[in-house]
């Protein structure tokens, strides 16, 4: 079982935009949607770093997201995972404001 505090709020951002566009999406595709969703979701909070490259990594050794010649598409562990961290409202609940 994964740990709660292992995936961040930013990386369930990650993942969260990866099930909107529901295909293969690339670093450069994923960070303005990530990075909108976080000024909405936490406006005074720091902005998401352009090189995603290790948060990407890091949910593929969770088996969250599977990598696909340069792009990255959510895994059913990933999209189970958010249906969980959906209902988690002490440890996820801004990423899911709309």
């Amino acid at each position: 079982q994964l740990s709660k505090h292992a995936v961040t709020t930013n990386c369930v951002r990650i993942l969260l935009a990866l099930r909107q566009t529901g295909s293969k999406q690339s670093e450069g595709m994923l960070y303005p949607v990530v990075e909108a969703m976080r000024e909405r979701q936490e406006p005074n909070g720091t902005p998401f770093e352009t090189n995603l490259t290790y948060r990407l990594r890091f949910l593929c050794l969770l088996g969250l997201v599977q990598p696909t010649l340069g792009e990255y598409a959510l895994t059913q562990l990933g999209a189970a995972f958010l249906a969980r961290a959906s209902e988690d409202t002490i440890n996820y609940r801004s990423a899911f404001v709309a």
